[in-house]
């Protein structure tokens, strides 16, 4: 299935010292190969010398006034059934001479193009040294810079297999219980035959298996694939697994609004809703800072804890469920708040308003402040409760669908301070009998305490404020 390209090139006058190269090909438009002239071996990018094309491999072997076969390179990647492009240039910026010849393609290393030597201009290459008349100049000395392109034909191209993903059911577990693992494949021949390798020195075919420990440790998972061809992959790692000898199994619960989120638990990739029963352990669980779903742009807005970052380390000693909230951007909801008696004056993010309350908001979180206490028409009323039972005057609302809250007031003021304790000291007086007077929202203490043999003297300190 590999489709190579190779050639004599031929590179006279000037020496490239920038690295740019000397003569470039490239195949249906893509660069594909970079001939630097001066070079002594075929070296990837980024290797040392340095190649700073942005080619896929440089090439050469010392080819100053002499000819030299170029390659074969695969252009596998770069190829497609039916009709296909070659095209050869030079790069040099200064007067030289380049020149190329014997052009052939080949595939499953079978000829299928070549040896082509295009439309020479042989007046150029006879007098600047290219006695081969079947060579094709591409750059003179006068600095004249040509290109000479090649059209050549394929039958079908395949491409070798790849895994295309790969996911185990759990990261952790305890000796003997069974984890699934699955994977999927594109490119080749199907149908696909799946390899799993577990660690342990045991493996098993099938695009999904089971597979169960003996032993504690830590197993690295692998798979690779064959095609209905007989052309394999490379081997893809897939997880670690951590297996434990003893432990409790808990159920954890991951969940979003919106659903649908890919995230992390351990490295691992899921998606919300995540449900999984695993071993008492430390997990850490990662939600993305923003994501699009549906066309809409989410931000990470918090957790149903209230915590505010996306990473989250779950310690798993019960079953737990959490839940991250995101904001759509452009998404509005309505917040409607009421109260018995209505009339109730309140803040939303620090702006007043009055119950009844109703209004379109955008995906947020505000806070909802409702008084302690407030009169209306000459009655006192007192903050209860809210109509979901929580006794906060005070709450935050992440508001990602519709809400609708009430507040319930009772008729009276706010209960007085209480007294302190029995046995409190102040200023080494012990209150052996308290009296309180309220007023004006202070409560005084009377404290006594008696003499051996004595009066009882009395001292007065401040109450609650």
């Amino acid at each position: 299935m590999p489709v190579t390209v190779e050639w004599d090139a031929f590179g006279a006058g000037a020496y490239d010292t920038t690295n740019t190269g000397e003569q470039s090909v490239t195949v249906n438009g893509i660069p594909a190969l970079d001939v630097p002239f001066g070079w002594i071996s075929a070296v990837l990018p980024g290797t040392i010398p340095a190649c700073t094309s942005s080619s896929r491999i440089c090439y050469y072997s010392n080819w100053d006034n002499t000819w030299n076969h170029v390659g074969p390179w695969d252009i596998t990647a770069l190829v497609h059934s039916g009709s296909n492009t070659l095209l050869f240039s030079d790069l040099l910026s200064t007067a030289n001479l380049s020149g190329i010849r014997n052009v052939v393609v080949k595939q499953d290393g079978i000829i299928v193009f070549g040896p082509a030597q295009g439309n020479p201009d042989l007046s150029t290459c006879v007098a600047n040294g290219l006695v081969n008349d079947s060579c094709i100049n591409i750059k003179n000395l006068s600095n004249g810079t040509l290109t000479q392109s090649f059209t050549f034909s394929l039958g079908t191209i395949t491409q070798a297999p790849t895994i295309s993903s790969a996911t185990v059911s759990t990261t952790n577990a305890l000796v003997g219980s069974a984890i699934t693992y699955q994977a999927a494949a594109t490119g080749g021949v199907s149908p696909y035959v799946f390899t799993w390798t577990f660690g342990d020195g045991t493996t098993a075919t099938g695009q999904s298996v089971t597979h169960a420990y003996s032993a504690a440790g830590n197993y690295p998972v692998a798979v690779s694939v064959t095609d209905s061809a007989g052309t394999s992959s490379g081997s893809t790692a897939v997880a670690t697994i951590n297996v434990s000898t003893a432990g409790l199994l808990h159920v954890l619960t991951v969940t979003s609004v919106p659903s649908g989120v890919q995230f992390a638990v351990n490295g691992q990739t899921v998606v919300t809703p995540f449900t999984q029963t695993l071993a008492e352990a430390v997990y850490l669980v990662v939600m993305p800072q923003s994501i699009t779903i549906g066309g809409v742009t989410y931000t990470f807005s918090n957790w149903n804890d209230g915590s505010l970052s996306t990473t989250k380390s779950v310690n798993l000693t019960s079953d737990t469920t959490l839940q991250a909230q995101y904001i759509g951007a452009g998404i509005t909801h309505t917040l409607s708040i009421t109260s018995t008696p209505a009339g109730v004056s309140f803040n939303v993010n620090n702006q007043p308003h009055v119950t009844p309350y109703s209004q379109s908001l955008p995906e947020a979180v505000y806070t909802v402040i409702m008084p302690v206490s407030v009169i209306l028409q000459g009655i006192t009323y007192t903050f209860s409760s809210w109509s979901d039972g929580s006794t906060s005057q005070s709450r935050s609302i992440t508001l990602l669908q519709d809400i609708s809250l009430s507040t319930v007031y009772t008729t009276g003021p706010p209960p007085p301070p209480s007294p302190p304790p029995p046995g409190i000291s102040t200023l080494g007086w012990a209150a052996v009998g308290v009296t309180v007077a309220a007023g004006a929202g202070i409560g005084v203490y009377a404290l006594t305490r008696k003499k051996k043999g004595g009066k009882a003297k009395s001292k007065s300190t401040g109450g609650p404020r």
